[in-house]
């Protein structure tokens, strides 16, 4: 068995942009608490509210 030499962790998503495939799990959150159904663009938009 080898050992790992490095592990790479993008947190920023400089390698990859995980920000869309999160979207989808929090539609269908939304979709079974509320029964409401979100557009991608409507769920987007909650990354730019500041708390």
């Amino acid at each position: 068995m080898s050992r790992y030499r490095a592990v790479i962790y993008d947190i920023d998503g400089t390698i990859l942009n995980t920000l869309n495939m999160n979207m989808y799990p929090l539609m269908r959150i939304i979709k079974e608490e509320t029964g409401q159904d979100w557009t991608f663009d409507r769920v987007l938009r909650l990354r730019r509210i500041r708390a």
